[in-house]
């Protein structure tokens, strides 16, 4: 005779969790500026003055389409650098740092600012672009 009997599946402490997400979300905030000023610096030091990042989806689906780097009119290439990005380390105090290539450094602040309108429904989400100038980032 088979047994069909399975173990019980202890509940989700929803508390435990919504603290754990605050404090994520806490330490994000905390370590951004600093990302920011990272991101922007190898920027600038490149004569890039607007990227543009275009993203596409809602909810917790979606991608980035592309990035443009320009100095006014002109696009240009995104600079071969490779910088440091913090960033917390889900139900930890720990903070993670790695360095990335500057496009990869700007897809991962960019899934940070998303991040930040996660109290917006999902619709608002459906496609987005950001020119974000050097010194201060704006959602358009």
């Amino acid at each position: 005779m088979t047994d069909t009997q399975t173990a019980p599946v202890p509940a989700l402490d929803f508390t435990a969790w919504d603290q754990k997400e605050r404090e994520q979300i806490r330490m994000a905030d905390e370590l951004l500026p600093a990302n920011k000023t990272a991101l922007f610096d190898a920027l600038a030091a490149a004569g890039i003055e607007i990227v543009t990042v275009m993203f596409d989806g809602y909810g917790d689906s979606g991608q980035i389409e592309n990035i443009e780097a320009r100095d006014g009119d002109a696009t240009m290439a995104l600079p071969p650098h490779e910088i440091e990005i913090a960033s917390p380390v889900w139900g930890s105090s720990e903070i993670e740092r790695r360095t990335q290539p500057v496009r990869e450094a700007i897809e991962t602040l960019a899934y940070a600012f998303l991040g930040q309108v996660r109290l917006f429904p999902a619709r608002v989400l459906r496609r987005r672009q950001w020119d974000i100038a050097i010194t201060t980032p704006s959602p358009r």
